[in-house]
């Protein structure tokens, strides 16, 4: 059974002053999916303390560069240290959402505001599939990183990209908030 650590949804809560860290628990039922096991890793830990297979960036929280604020940076320096390491140990990396737009940036991409992409489903084909897929985000990439190629597109949003060697897979849509197999995330899981 392949190991994956997934990052998680990082919030400030102000009348407390803590720092708190969550993951839907769906990601267990999508886990058994793809027979893989997950372990949610926090910003305080390093991925060398863990033997992994495969590192998810998960959805949630929007980029620093697009809503500003402390949460939201620490998860960004957090996920992109995450893939540096990833991709200099050449560990297959699942980014979903909010995820792709950390790749996306992380190569050079920037990001654009987007209508019409939040809580809604659509139709996209992707390497010859066709898949509904459903919506989340309002933010889509602008120019794409260098180094990754669009494997999807809907209505001129890119809703999926690749790295030119493959270990890195990005999607928009949230595969744990649904029950179906998909093709396109099983080529990395």
């Amino acid at each position: 059974m392949k190991t994956a650590i997934i990052t998680q949804i990082i919030t400030k809560d102000e009348q407390r002053n803590e720092i708190r860290e969550s993951l839907d628990s769906a990601w267990y039922d999508f886990a058994a999916r793809y027979g893989i096991r997950i372990m949610p890793i926090s910003y305080k830990q390093r991925p060398q303390e863990f033997d992994f297979g495969l590192l998810i960036l998960s959805g949630g929280n929007s980029l620093n560069s697009v809503e500003s604020s402390d949460s939201n940076h620490l998860r960004d320096v957090f996920e992109k240290s995450l893939l540096d390491y990833a991709i200099k140990n050449k560990i297959p990396v699942l980014a979903i959402c909010r995820g792709m737009q950390v790749v996306n940036e992380y190569f050079g991409g920037t990001l654009k505001k987007v209508d019409g992409h939040v809580r809604v489903n659509h139709f996209i084909k992707i390497n010859n599939l066709g898949l509904i897929v459903n919506s989340y985000h309002g933010y889509a990439v602008d120019k794409l990183g260098e180094g990754l190629k669009i494997d999807a597109v809907y209505e001129g949003v890119i809703e999926a990209v690749s790295s030119n060697d493959g270990l890195i897979k990005c999607i928009m849509w949230h595969p744990e908030r649904t029950t179906h197999q998909d093709l396109y995330i099983e080529t990395v899981v």
